[in-house]
């Protein structure tokens, strides 16, 4: 019974997560065969990957001292740079050129495939060595980042395969792959330092989560299945969505020095109440930061019609 729960724990977030993204490609699905065997390979994917991070981690310098020196090294050269170079490999050497691969959400869909393939049988390792606690903190955290990692970078392997030349196409892959490296890397270089450091993976899957919806958004747009476009990115939303990020940091490090105090003992019944009055603001900014982003379309349309009206006014004038 506990070997079919681990079993089960190690599968369902990655099959949860290609029900999810696959959605976004239901009026013009991938054939299932072919999506099936990019999943397959990127199991292969898994351990090929793992050979080749065990026999570099030899090469590590040994007069690199510094923990963090050592974990940037590895978390960025070491792991980030072969993960995503593989699973863009894969998608390169297998799709690109398929007749089937006709939409920039393509892209997207065949490099979550191929990235949630690898995630799962990581998983399963990880999990039937560590247990159920470690099965439950990467459904949530490590299996749903790779997906992000590589689903952003899917976006510009669909926008290479659409580019009208080599050079752009070229230009594409690279900004993608370099995007997904910096996440990855961000992504295991915090968590590699031992220290509190490892929470700011939160605020980071938060921002990739977002970054990719856009992404999304925006294939479809350009592939014509919606009409509308999505809200560009400008300063005052990035200044937004990082003031919702930071709320989250702070949150995060305000319940690690709560956890401590509890520890220590120190923690009375008054500073219930203290911690009520820090969160309940804390979480109603976090709401007012993210809610422009969950809602785009609403707010979009409500924007431009006040730029109308604006406009019109001025001609009026």
């Amino acid at each position: 019974m506990n070997i079919l729960l681990l079993f089960g724990i190690s599968i369902l977030p990655g099959i949860f997560l290609l029900w999810y993204y696959n959605r976004y490609d239901k009026k013009r699905p991938e054939p299932k065969q072919l999506l099936w065997k990019i999943f397959k390979w990127g199991l292969l994917m898994t351990f090929i990957a793992g050979v080749i991070e065990q026999n570099l981690f030899v090469f590590v310098p040994s007069f690199i001292e510094h923990e963090f020196v050592q974990a940037f090294l590895i978390a960025f050269v070491f792991v980030a740079l072969i993960e995503e170079g593989l699973k863009l490999m894969l998608v390169k050497d297998m799709v690109l050129k398929n007749k089937h691969f006709d939409e920039v959400m393509d892209g997207i869909i065949y490099t979550i495939v191929a990235s949630l393939g690898f995630a799962t049988l990581e998983n399963l390792f990880y999990v039937f060595d560590g247990g159920i606690e470690i099965g439950v903190a990467r459904a949530v955290l490590a299996v749903p980042a790779h997906a992000l990692f590589s689903g952003i970078m899917g976006y510009y392997i669909g926008k290479a395969r659409m580019a009208k030349t080599p050079w752009d196409g070229r230009s594409f892959m690279w900004i993608g792959f370099l995007i997904a490296v910096m996440y990855h890397g961000l992504y295991d270089f915090f968590l590699m330092t031992n220290t509190s450091l490892a929470f700011l993976i939160i605020p980071l899957l938060v921002l990739m989560f977002f970054h990719l919806q856009y992404l999304i958004k925006k294939a479809h747009f350009e592939d014509g299945i919606t009409k509308q476009e999505p809200i560009p990115w400008d300063l005052k939303r990035l200044l937004r969505l990082a003031f919702g990020l930071g709320l989250v940091i702070f949150g995060i490090f305000y319940g690690v020095g709560i956890k401590t105090m509890i520890d220590a003992g120190q923690y009375q019944s008054v500073d219930v109440l203290a911690s009520v009055l820090v969160y309940v603001p804390v979480l109603g900014g976090i709401f007012w930061a993210f809610r422009r982003h969950l809602l785009p379309k609403s707010q979009f349309e409500k924007e431009k019609k006040i730029k109308e009206d604006v406009k019109r006014a001025q001609l009026k004038g």
